[in-house]
């Protein structure tokens, strides 16, 4: 009866303490929703935030009040203490949850401010008054005073508006999900809209707020089928915590349709004392989480399930999984109550228990409680500083009306769990949790107390150890190069992998555990699924501790194939016995593997190239006496070349002795050779080694190079046999010498240089020629000591030139001998060429051609004398021709004024004179092209070009010749000009087109054309006159601009032949240039172009 007492009355304090702890809450929490509507905040997910906070401390409450009415029921004492330790957690929770909650409002506020999150106003006409969008960068003042159907399109405006002018009738805010398309793309938008108020209560605008969601939606529908089909209970929550989609599993779990389960949080469905938002945060900084939880469900049954969760799986989502573990539970909860029942009551229980009356003295203390305090003092309250106390996280004393007992029985307080420090009767320190809770009667009035002491002073120094050394084993895993996993059979996935795993593939350990048995099935080499198949059947069969090796391709994340070699054991085991949970470390081999395919491709290479290469090659091992003696060598091995060089096959070789076979080896000293090589370690290197053996029949003599290295007890022989090449070298040899022999006996000289023109041979004509001895140029270029500083540019181009587009090519050029005289040769060049066909060698035969040089100078002098004999006979036939015909028509009508004037009428007196005058010109005309000629060979014609209006110029040229033609040819100015002006010398132009229109004239039947065309631009001025005449001969084309040369079809036609030589001088000097067609009988044209770029 006493026992069921105490009880009572322990319930009763509990009950009150519950109520007050209610009470203490709405309170606070009523005080957060105060300061949240005093700040008029416009955001509707802040009410929403405080909203949901309110109805968590309503709800709260309302468990308390059920835990009060259940604690009626007859409980055991060891539930009654467990009871009271809950409801001091509770308290210690919720006080804890009122902070959390207030530092969340805070951060919130923050958030809002930096939030990518679009917020606007709209006053009732639907225009933007204030725009916040900082993610868009667009200014949101350049958006006032536009309305939806100005910013979106006429679609993505229509799904706007209803909604906006909806909240604006009803003045109740709406929340959707919109979707909207944005540059041919849909975009989805979570979208608040919430009504502005004045203080008149009257609508005045809209607040809205959207956020894109578009990434979550795409990866709901991604995980849509994952989930919907699972046994398992799959539940996606907001960053509050929120349910926002549920798979049909956990709408069975929890016993509630899913469009009811959305929008509730776990902390619905858990107990009041359950911290949601410190355990949320946790969870989300730690970013994923696995245990066990009990529910409290809506028909009020409890389940019991464990869970693994993973924040941020989607951004601003996340993933937990339920599986219901109730009947278990059940079971193990009954085992324990049963267990429970037949324990040790409240003296051997392991925390220490004090009772007190009304006034605070200690009644009762159990045995655990002396042995944590290290004895009793049955005191009061004013004496409890006899126990010595301090908090454990100030450090401060604890005085006697502040222990949680004082508190207790003076104020009616309950105290769960107050961690402190204490020094003990026996002096020894400890940390335990101190609780203590008023004793009530029927009418609530306190009549005791009791506190309850845990000392935890060793699972504190046990957490800190087992802290560190996680924290050990943590760095020691993540620190290692080798990839370490934990695969669970059960669960098929991987639930741990180390920071050299996530490296590896580039995933977290959540999305590697979330991907499952898939993820295996990606990255593994489809080649390698069979062997990853016996793998599993060797788990069903492998002992504990067994280690099993293999070696798997598996595909990194740059979608290499890389070589894993796998150590794995069985990390543990279900209730079968079977293998649950595999431990596996991992390194990767892929380079080892390449060098081990690269290695053995090329020991195959070497074998191959050993057996087909032309070079002898064998290996011996060692045959010894008994003395250790080596009496003979063993074939281990010959090649192809060796069998065809010893004549004997493989088989006839094979495990032979070596002197047994070939006994000249003994006779010509290579068995010592071989055996010092195997004695000593020293590689044997012979050149040209004369080999005979006569042991077989006939004769036999030839000529290798050998090399032997020691291999084992043996070695290793590689031979060539040189017979020919040592033959070829003999005569080559003799060859050298021939050749030698020639270039030294040859007259002609012959020089040898390298592709940069350094000189390699020098004949002995070379030598006599020059002066130099062939010991004094070698190596030095060709250029720095027989050339004429003047010739030495051109040279280097001649020999540069060989071998890149020509193979041979000849030249003359200066020599200089040792003594300064200068030599002309005549050389013809020729290249050999390397292998990779470029120069080697440049070899030069050259002829000293001075003295025919000097004899063709004289045989040109002589010429030239001629021609200039020739010329001079020609020119004084033709001017004495050419004088004494206008001279003589001078004389006679001079005669014939003289004595006949005085008859003549006067006509006839002007005709004569007239005769006189163009004689006179005609001589004077001769006169000036011989001088003009003559100015232009000795370089004294003058050039003096000015501008000149050259259309004006030929006009009047053309005016002043057809007045004095009296062949009735008529001439025809053509201007094709687009600018008049042209830079010329007017006396030499003349010259140039005065003895071109008079030929056209001269050699044109009488009453014919002759056209002059004049075209200018400010590049050119181009000169064309064209006869229909008779024309000039092919042959003469050639000849017609040399002195005194005429056409062989000028018949009786006078001329001097000098009158295209002077027009071809003075268009020199302009720098113009002249051409001619010209058909017999047909016509000629000539065509004088002068640039005018450099003017």
């Amino acid at each position: 009866m006493q026992g069921s007492s105490l009880q009572k009355i322990t319930l009763c304090g509990l009950g009150v303490v519950l109520l007050i702890l209610a009470s203490i809450s709405l309170f606070a929490y009523g005080s957060l929703i105060g300061v949240g509507l005093a700040a008029r905040v416009s955001n509707p997910i802040l009410i929403v935030a405080i909203a949901n906070t309110f109805t968590l401390v309503l709800l709260a409450g309302l468990y308390s009040q059920l835990h009060l009415l259940l604690a009626h029921t007859q409980r055991t004492n060891e539930e009654l203490l467990v009871e009271i330790g809950e409801c001091r957690r509770e308290e210690a929770q919720k006080t804890e949850l009122i902070q959390a909650l207030q530092e969340s409002e805070e951060r919130f506020r923050v958030a809002l401010k930096n939030s990518p999150i679009v917020v606007s106003n709209q006053d009732t006409d639907l225009r933007y008054t204030w725009v916040y969008n900082p993610a868009s960068g667009v200014e949101g003042s350049t958006l006032v005073g536009q309305l939806d159907t100005e910013l979106f399109e006429p679609e993505n405006a229509q799904r706007i508006i209803p909604i906006k002018q909806r909240v604006l009738t009803t003045g109740v805010g709406e929340r959707q999900e919109i979707v909207i398309t944005v540059d041919g793309k849909l975009r989805y938008y979570d979208l608040t809209v919430e009504p502005l108020w004045n203080q008149a209560g009257e609508i005045v605008g809209i607040t809205c707020a959207a956020a894109n969601i578009t990434t979550i939606h795409m990866r709901e529908q991604t995980l849509r089928a994952i989930f919907e089909e699972t046994i398992d209970a799959i539940l996606i929550a907001d960053d509050e915590g929120y349910y926002v989609e549920a798979n049909p599993s956990a709408s069975q779990l929890f016993g509630m349709p899913n469009s009811q389960l959305i929008g509730h949080r776990v902390a619905d469905f858990m107990e009041p004392s359950f911290n949601f938002e410190q355990i949320w945060r946790s969870f989300l900084e730690m970013g994923q989480s696995m245990g066990e939880i009990r529910l409290y469900l809506p028909d009020g049954t409890v389940r019991d399930v464990e869970y693994a969760a993973k924040a941020n799986f989607i951004p601003g989502q996340h993933l937990s999984v339920l599986r219901d573990i109730t009947e278990r539970k059940k079971t193990q909860q009954e085992l324990q109550y049963r267990e429970a029942l037949l324990s040790n009551i409240l003296n051997t229980l392991p925390v220490g228990v004090w009772i007190t009356d009304e006034q605070g003295v200690i009644l009762q203390g159990n045995p655990a409680g002396q042995e944590i305090w290290g004895g009793a003092e049955y005191v009061g309250i004013e004496q409890y500083e006899e126990y010595k106390g301090w908090w454990a996280d100030t450090g401060k004393r604890i005085e006697s009306d502040e222990w949680a007992l004082a508190r207790a029985i003076i104020k009616g307080e309950t105290s769960i769990n107050e961690l402190i420090n204490i020094e003990c009767f026996d002096g020894t320190h400890k940390t335990i949790l101190n609780s203590a809770m008023p004793l009530r009667n029927e009418r609530q009035e306190i009549i005791g107390g009791m506190v309850v002491n845990q000392d935890i002073t060793e699972l504190k120094q046990v957490e800190e150890a087992l802290r560190q050394s996680q924290h050990f084993i943590h760095q020691i895993a993540d620190t290692t190069p080798n990839l370490l996993y934990i695969y669970d059979q059960i669960k098929e996935c991987n639930i741990y992998a180390n920071r050299r795993t996530e490296e590896f593939f580039c995933l977290r350990q959540a999305q590697i555990q979330a991907q499952g048995k898939q993820f295996i099935l990606d990255v593994l080499h489809p080649d390698d699924l069979p062997n990853f198949a016996t793998l599993q059947e060797h788990y069903a069969t492998a002992k504990d501790g067994e280690v099993i090796e293999s070696e798997i391709r598996f595909k990194n994340a740059q979608g290499e194939w890389r070589w894993l070699h796998l150590w794995e054991v069985i990390f543990s085991r279900n209730a079968e016995g079977l293998a649950a949970q595999i431990l596996g470390t991992a390194i990767d081999i892929t380079e080892r593997k390449q060098l081990e395919a690269e290695l053995a491709a090329s020991e195959e290479r070497f074998r191959t190239s050993i057996e087909n290469m032309l070079d002898c090659f064998s290996i011996y091992s060692a045959i010894r006496d008994e003395s250790g003696q080596i009496v003979d060598f063993s074939f281990e091995y010959v090649n192809a070349a060796a069998c065809q060089n010893n004549n004997l096959t493989k088989e006839e070789q094979l495990e032979q002795g070596l002197c047994e076979l070939l006994p000249a080896y003994r006779e010509a000293g290579l068995f010592d050779d071989y055996c010092q090589v195997v004695e000593t370690g020293q590689p044997l290197v012979k050149e040209s080694f004369i080999y005979e053996d006569n042991s077989h029949g006939k004769p036999f003599r030839r000529a290798f190079d050998i090399r032997a290295v020691k291999l084992g007890d043996g070695l290793a022989i590689a031979w060539r046999d040189i017979t020919k090449r040592k033959q070829a070298e003999e005569a080559l040899l003799e060859e050298r010498n021939f050749i030698s022999a020639i270039l030294d006996t040859a007259n002609a000289l012959i020089v040898v240089c390298d592709r940069h023109g350094k000189i390699v041979r020098f004949n002995r004509a070379c030598e006599q020629l020059t002066g130099y001895s062939f010991d004094h140029v070698k190596g030095q270029y060709v250029w720095d000591l027989c050339l004429i500083p003047e010739e030495v540019k051109s040279v280097k181009t001649i020999l540069e030139q060989l071998g890149e587009n020509q193979l041979r090519n000849d030249y003359e050029n200066y020599w200089v001998a040792q003594d300064g005289t200068h030599r002309v040769i005549s050389w013809s060049n020729t290249v050999l060429l390397d292998q990779d066909s470029s120069v080697k060698y440049i070899i030069g035969i050259g002829i000293d051609i001075t003295e025919r040089k000097r004899a063709e100078e004289m045989r040109r002098q002589l010429e030239r004398e001629q021609e200039l004999s020739q010329l001079r006979l020609r020119f004084f036939s033709l001017a004495s021709h050419e004088f004494r015909t206008p001279l003589s028509t001078v004389l006679a009508s001079a005669q014939l004024l003289q004595f006949a004037a005085h008859d003549w009428p006067e006509e006839k007196r002007i005709r004569n004179l007239r005769r006189i005058e163009v004689a006179a010109k005609r001589i004077r005309q001769l006169l000036d092209d011989i001088l003009t000629i003559n100015r232009a060979e000795t370089g004294r014609l003058e050039f003096n070009p000015t501008l000149l209006n050259v259309e004006q110029f030929c006009q009047k040229l053309v005016d002043e010749i057809q007045l004095n033609t009296d062949n009735q040819t008529t001439l025809i100015f053509i201007s094709q000009c687009q600018t008049q002006i042209a830079c010329l010398d007017c006396q030499l132009l003349r010259s140039i087109l005065i003895n071109l229109l008079n030929n056209a004239i001269k050699y044109s039947p009488p009453g014919s054309n002759v056209q002059f065309t004049l075209t200018c631009t400010t590049e050119e001025t181009t000169f064309q006159i064209q006869d229909w005449g008779i024309g000039i001969p092919p042959s003469d084309l050639p000849h017609i601009f040399e002195a005194f040369h005429r056409g062989e079809n000028i018949g009786s036609i006078p001329g001097s032949g000098l009158g295209l030589t002077v027009a071809k001088n003075c268009l020199d000097l302009h720098g113009g240039s002249i051409s001619v067609t010209s058909t017999i009988e047909v016509g000629t044209t000539f065509t004088v172009t002068i640039p005018q770029e450099k003017y």
